[in-house]
């Protein structure tokens, strides 16, 4: 890694892991360090910072009795929305349904009644 007088550039460092695991899916930390020519004391430190970010996650599997570090992108949260609640939408009691759109000023994503619903108990 590339030292800025004398330090090393931890924002680089960072990008590189995210980088690797993104590419990667998942890998090993010591896999990780060796791919990126790394001391475990220093990416180590780094990659901590970045778990409790939440930018990566770190898991436990163990290998013929030895405990493996897997690092991955977290998994994003998907709350099922069933379908027989679907026609209780917002969208379809709402009076701004014919200038409501995707590219428009109005639209689903930023709509406050819409998050509103979502975060209710359906």
């Amino acid at each position: 890694m590339k030292k800025e007088k004398g330090k090393i550039n931890e924002n680089q460092i960072r990008e590189k892991i995210l980088e690797k695991i993104r590419k990667e899916k998942s890998i090993s930390q010591k896999e990780l360090w060796k791919k990126l020519k790394l001391k475990s004391e220093i990416g180590t430190r780094i990659l901590l910072k970045l778990i409790r970010e939440g930018k990566i996650e770190r898991n436990v599997k163990y290998v013929n009795g030895k405990k493996i570090y897997f690092l991955s992108l977290p998994t994003p949260k998907i709350k099922v929305i069933p379908l027989n609640g679907i026609e209780d939408t917002v969208c379809f009691s709402c009076p701004d349904i014919n200038i409501c759109s995707e590219e428009g000023e109005l639209n689903p994503i930023s709509c406050s009644k819409m998050s509103n619903w979502l975060e209710s108990d359906i």
